[in-house]
């Protein structure tokens, strides 16, 4: 009736993720204008609210120095929340890069992603260690120097406090092979009495393959002639 209220009350999930720490509140009546009124333009409230965030850091890496093509290498790491107060209560993703230098971009390549579920919410000071992990590096890695990047939070589900420091990088050195058939490639008759193949004979074919890369090959091939 005019010049009646009622009072509403709710509990609301704040997001995981958004930009800066001072936030509002927008409470908005009679959403849509299903009721006619004679000001529509006081149905909004803005309440300013302050909303604190956690800090997700990368430490103790562990990852081989130097791997080859085709080779299978295992890494582990530690994720810890740095923040005196604030708890890490979103669920997200860690992700492993192989990059050319130390910061993650669109052109690196994942190897590993691991649902963070288990381990959240990660209270302030508190840490995970994800272990037994691995991947095979392939041909997409490039050769010579690279770096293996750990990112904490990949993605940004949970919004931080800084954004900036949720990369390990660790340097990896990729060794690659490269396979070519030496000459001098002999070929004899067995039958001495003959100086030419004929159809249906059997040949001696002897060749030699040098792996003159960078590095052991590390999967077994086929040769064919």
């Amino acid at each position: 009736e005019a010049g009646e209220s009622y009072n509403a009350s709710m509990q609301i999930n704040i997001p995981g993720s958004f930009d800066g720490e001072q936030q509002y509140l927008l409470f908005n009546t009679d959403i849509g204008d299903n009721q006619s009124e004679t000001d529509e333009n006081d149905n909004f409230k803005a309440i300013s609210i302050d909303v604190k965030k956690p800090n997700l850091t990368v430490f103790n890496v562990e990852a081989p120095e130097t791997a080859a093509w085709g080779e299978y290498i295992s890494f582990s790491w530690n994720v810890k929340n740095e923040d005196n107060d604030f708890a890490a209560l979103t669920d997200w993703y860690d992700g492993v890069y192989i990059s050319d230098d130390q910061t993650l971009d669109q052109y690196d390549k994942r190897l590993d992603s691991v649902e963070i579920t288990n381990q959240t919410p990660l209270e302030p000071g508190d840490s995970y260690s994800i272990t037994e992990r691995g991947a095979r590096i392939t041909s997409y890695a490039g050769s010579g120097d690279k770096y293996l990047l750990f990112v904490a939070d990949d993605g940004n589900s949970q919004s931080e406090t800084d954004e900036t420091d949720n990369v390990y990088a660790k340097r990896i050195k990729i060794g690659a092979p490269d396979l070519t058939i030496l000459e001098p490639i002999t070929i004899s008759v067995s039958d001495a009495n003959v100086s030419d193949a004929q159809f249906g004979q059997t040949i001696d074919v002897t060749y030699t393959v040098l792996n003159d890369g960078t590095d052991d090959t590390s999967v077994d091939w086929n040769d064919v002639i």
